[in-house]
């Protein structure tokens, strides 16, 4: 039914039935929903957000999701934003929820950082990381002597923003430098390459 829909270029009921198919019993496909919802064009978002099928949908998914994944779902059926704007929120959600807590998965922050492509992209991750950071009371959005004191000894001199603070908590020095490079609005495209290089090197260890 899903392809079917597809074929006959009826998105609107192909996109609420691929969500429902990504319900389970005890737990969704969350990626195949993010996936779905970050397709649909704004026309279909509207679609799933009044229609009455598809709101009872969105009811039931939205209610087994927890923390992250509930806070981007909100985030790409919210029309109170841009459709861009939408999808760097999320990013930004993502981004946060990589480095918080225990542990960091440092294959989805290089990620999100590579794929944002252009100075305006990256200005906008880091505004929206930022405002996420404050809104959640983050150490990373503090500013003050001590927190700046703690950034030169965790060799972050010049973090400017919570970003950087959490780029530069999250890393260590063999990658900091890197990965706030791939952060900054206007990257040096030399360093990014020779960190790639670096990376893809890293563990296959040396001859000497």
């Amino acid at each position: 039914a899903i392809a079917m829909a597809y074929l006959n270029h009826d998105r609107k009921t192909a996109l609420k039935l691929e969500l429902d198919d990504s319900k389970g019993f005890l737990w969704n496909d969350n990626k195949r929903i993010e996936s779905v919802l970050r397709s649909a064009s704004e026309e279909e978002i509207t679609h799933l957000n009044t229609d009455p099928g598809a709101v009872a949908t969105m009811a039931s998914i939205k209610n087994s999701f927890w923390t992250s994944d509930k806070y981007v779902f909100n985030t790409l059926l919210d029309q109170s934003m841009s459709r861009e704007d939408r999808a760097t929120k999320a990013n930004a959600i993502r981004l946060f929820g990589a480095m918080d807590g225990w542990g960091t998965d440092e294959a989805e922050v290089k990620r999100l950082l590579q794929e944002a492509a252009t100075p305006e992209e990256r200005a906008r991750l880091r505004a929206q990381f930022n405002a996420d950071a404050a809104a959640r009371n983050s150490s990373w959005a503090t500013d003050t002597k001590d927190r700046r004191d703690e950034d030169d000894r965790e060799d972050g001199k010049g973090a400017a923003d919570a970003l950087d603070r959490a780029l530069t908590d999250d890393f260590g020095s063999g990658e900091v430098h890197y990965v706030r490079e791939l952060a900054k609005e206007q990257r040096d495209e030399t360093a990014v390459n020779m960190g790639k290089i670096a990376e893809a090197a890293d563990g296959m260890g040396t001859d000497e």
